[in-house]
């Protein structure tokens, strides 16, 4: 009988073995997913009194078939505005029977591009397993607003089959409002609201505030700043009942010249009155 991992076999087990002799007992070793070393026993009853079970192991360093790996830093952040790409490494490997030869495309989901920039290496290592890499290079399509960007890389191999690889990237903002959201009850009145502008890397002038919710013109300060105060009037009066809307912040910052801020707007209390 086979003992862990899960589904691993040993047999056909031979009627008997003549004294002096030997046998071959083949075992099935089922590696499952992850990598790393591995071990499996095996029991075998005999009639023998002095030997009434043998045990057999099987011990396995365990590679995967393929895996992407990051060269350099693994964290995707970089400031609004800039250019910036990340390089990976796709390594493949196989021996005679088993296992993955290099992959021959690669393209990508989401707001990136992506290009093998390599012909693809090939070399077997010294235990005998043969490893194929290839390099992947994968550029974010636009960078001028700040969040957060996903996508897949994927994979094809020549036999058809497709494997991905998840992406994620964070384009950090130069120019930040605070708060960065608004909730506004939809009223007669108009509704204050105080904004922090700043900026992290230099002074920069507020050129102009727009929204359909503003009740009155913004006159920001006129200089450059590091942090800039606005007093904004919220006038919800037409939007009884409720929605979204945006006010732009628009500034002189060579990378960055909008900031949005979002609104929400509530139903008036007579809107939600039961």
């Amino acid at each position: 009988m086979a003992f862990t991992p899960c589904c691993s076999s040993i047999g056909p087990i031979p009627g008997s073995i003549p004294p002096g002799g030997t046998a071959t007992v083949p075992v099935l070793f089922k590696s499952g997913t992850q990598s790393g070393r591995k071990c499996v026993e095996f029991a075998l009853a005999t009639d023998r009194p002095e030997f009434p079970e043998i045990r057999l192991s099987l011990t396995a360093s365990l590679l995967p078939a393929w895996e992407v790996e990051p060269i350099g830093a693994e964290t995707h952040i970089i400031p609004a505005g800039s250019t910036a790409s990340q390089t990976f490494r796709i390594a493949c490997r196989r021996t005679s029977s088993a296992g993955k030869v290099g992959p021959s495309e690669v393209s990508i989901s989401g707001p990136f591009s992506c290009r093998f920039v390599d012909g693809g290496d090939e070399r077997a290592r010294p235990d005998g397993i043969i490893e194929a890499t290839r390099i992947v290079e994968v550029t974010p399509t636009s960078t001028t607003e700040a969040g957060h960007r996903s996508g897949e890389l994927r994979f094809v191999w020549p036999d058809g089959t497709a494997k991905t690889r998840p992406i994620h990237w964070e384009i950090s903002a130069h120019v930040r409002a605070n708060p960065s959201s608004l909730v506004v009850q939809a009223s007669d009145s108009p509704t204050r609201a105080i904004i922090s502008v700043t900026c992290a890397d230099r002074p920069i002038r507020i050129i102009r505030v727009s929204g359909p919710l503003l009740g009155r013109r913004v006159d920001p300060r006129p200089g450059p700043s590091m942090a800039h105060t606005l007093e904004l009037s919220l006038d919800a009066s037409g939007l009884g009942l409720g929605g979204t809307s945006e006010i732009e912040i628009i500034t002189d910052h060579p990378d960055q010249e909008k900031v949005s801020l979002r609104a929400v707007v509530l139903p008036s209390r007579e809107e939600v009155a039961p």
